[in-house]
C-alpha cells in the first residue's frame, strides 16, 4: 500500500481508509467461503473422526478419494460390460480428448485475436448496422440439409429472407462487411 503523503486530505484518506476496509471485508468473506467449501469436502471423504484434519490434509485425503473412485469407475465401466461396450468407451474417451484439444486451440485463437469468448460477435463486424436483422437460432435436427447460399445472401429460387444452415440462422442485410 503507498505511503500517504502530506498534501493528502482528509476526505482522501477516509476514502482509502474506506476502501482498505472494504477490501478487507470481502477477503474475509472469501476465505470464509473457502474454508466452508474445504470443511464440506472434509464431511464427505471417509476418514478418522477422531482426527481433526487441517485443510491440506481434508484437500489431500479429497485427491486421493477421487482417484479411487475414478479408477474404481473405469473398472467398472470396462469390465462391467462386454468387450463392445468397453471398446465403444475407449474410443469415445479418445474422441472426447480430440475434441476438447480442437476446443482448446480454438480458444487459443479467439484469445490471439482478441475476441472474447463471450462477446456478441457482431460487436466484431464493421460497417452499417442499423439494417441488420437478428434471426432465432433454429435447433440442427429442424434445418433442412444440403442448403445452397449465394455470397449476397440469396438462394437459388430467390428466396432472400435468410438461411438457417446447420443449427445457424443468417439473417443479415447487404451493407455488413467483413
Amino acid at each position: 500500500m503507498p505511503e500517504m503523503t502530506e498534501n493528502e486530505t482528509p476526505t482522501k484518506k477516509q476514502h482509502r481508509k474506506k476502501n482498505r476496509e472494504t477490501h478487507n471485508a470481502v477477503e474475509r468473506h472469501r476465505k470464509k467461503k473457502i474454508n466452508a467449501g474445504i470443511n464440506r469436502i472434509g464431511e464427505l471423504i471417509p476418514c478418522s473422526p477422531a482426527l481433526k484434519q487441517s485443510k491440506n490434509m481434508i484437500l489431500d485425503q479429497a485427491f486421493k478419494y477421487i482417484t479411487e473412485l475414478k479408477r474404481q469407475n473405469d473398472e467398472l465401466l470396462l469390465n462391467g460390460g462386454n468387450n463392445e461396450q468397453a471398446e465403444e468407451i475407449k474410443k469415445l474417451r479418445k474422441q472426447l480428448e480430440e475434441i476438447q484439444k480442437e476446443n482448446g486451440r480454438y480458444i487459443e485463437l479467439l484469445k490471439a485475436n482478441d475476441i472474447c469468448l463471450y462477446d456478441d460477435p457482431t460487436i466484431h463486424w464493421k460497417g452499417n448496422l442499423k439494417n441488420s436483422k437478428v434471426s432465432v437460432v433454429i435447433p440442427s435436427d429442424q434445418v433442412q440439409k444440403n442448403i445452397i447460399v449465394y455470397s449476397n445472401g440469396n438462394q437459388p429460387g430467390g428466396n432472400s429472407q435468410g438461411t438457417a444452415v446447420q443449427g445457424i440462422s443468417f439473417n443479415v442485410s447487404h451493407n455488413l462487411q467483413k
